[in-house]
């Protein structure tokens, strides 16, 4: 399983199994609360990976994705709240840093902007163009400019 070569995913499930072990031993209030605070952490742990692996969907929603890890959209929301963001957030972070890695390659910078937006799953091209502005404090265009700019040079 590749998601678990991942060291910080195999000291998280490490951790998860000691407090599980503490548990079903009779450790006392604290270690169940470590216990359970451990048990959230894996789980968004694994559905962050999921998201990192799958972001570029289009119709991936968060229902499909507590579908997949045996929870409700709401445990999954938060989940995320404890990390003081949203799930769409999360998401939407994830297309927009793919954008911006995809708007600087040199490899394809004939690639029109829009294609780039549908490739990591923003249908809406205005959209896009809000969100990556409010993040990175530039537009989609200017950065393009910026990459052939500098390949030129």
């Amino acid at each position: 399983m590749q998601i678990l070569a991942s060291s910080d995913i195999s000291h998280v499930v490490v951790t998860h199994l000691h407090h599980l072990i503490a548990l079903s031993i009779g450790a006392h209030r604290h270690a169940a609360a470590t216990a359970l605070s451990s048990v959230k952490s894996a789980r968004l742990q694994a559905i962050k990976s999921d998201l990192v692996a799958n972001f570029a969907n289009p119709s991936l929603t968060v229902e499909q994705i507590a579908a997949r890890h045996g929870v409700t959209a709401r445990y999954v929301h938060k989940l995320f709240e404890r990390e003081a963001t949203t799930y769409t957030q999360f998401i939407l972070r994830l297309r927009l840093e793919c954008a911006n890695r995809m708007l600087r390659d040199q490899r394809i910078i004939t690639r029109s902007i829009t294609s780039i937006a549908y490739d990591v799953g923003l249908s809406d091209l205005s959209y896009f163009n809000r969100a990556f502005r409010r993040h990175y404090n530039a537009t989609p265009s200017y950065l393009r400019k910026q990459a052939a700019k500098a390949r030129s040079e």
